[in-house]
């Protein structure tokens, strides 16, 4: 029984949307028509020896993608249970996400070469994680990136 199967079964009696499908929307909401390679925020991230702020920029959408990844099928057991056509939705948006995350050209968009590196990661363990959650999914994978 896959992970997601076992999360859904926990579910089966559950009216309201967990923690980790909030975040999952949230996210989802944040990042579905921006670009993926140019939306960063600056914060400081540390001071040199002459006290000047250094800052360390902070590629949103590859890193909320990452901290979504432990938390997914939790999160889509919740949203097919308690809200079927989010559920849809989330799945249809996930798909375009991992054909994007393993986009090499997609990659190379990354201002920086660790990004560049970190995003293609990001893209193999959401599709991985995905593929494993249950055998639709890997199908519409499938089928998405044929196309």
């Amino acid at each position: 029984m896959t992970e997601y199967t076992q999360e859904r079964l926990k579910m089966a009696d559950t009216d309201s949307l967990n923690e980790s499908a909030t975040e999952l929307l949230n996210t989802i909401d944040s990042f579905s028509n921006t670009p993926h390679h140019e939306r960063y925020s600056v914060l400081p991230f540390s001071y040199d020896m002459f006290s000047r702020v250094t800052y360390f920029y902070c590629f949103s959408w590859v890193m909320s993608v990452e901290e979504c990844l432990d938390s997914l099928p939790s999160a889509l057991a919740s949203l097919a249970v308690v809200d079927p056509g989010n559920f849809d939705r989330a799945v249809s948006i996930l798909i375009d996400w991992c054909v994007e995350g393993l986009s090499e050209q997609s990659a190379m968009r990354q201002p920086k070469s660790h990004f560049k590196v970190r995003h293609l990661k990001m893209g193999l363990r959401l599709t991985r994680r995905m593929v494993n959650l249950y055998e639709k999914l890997t199908l519409d994978l499938l089928v998405s990136a044929k196309s």
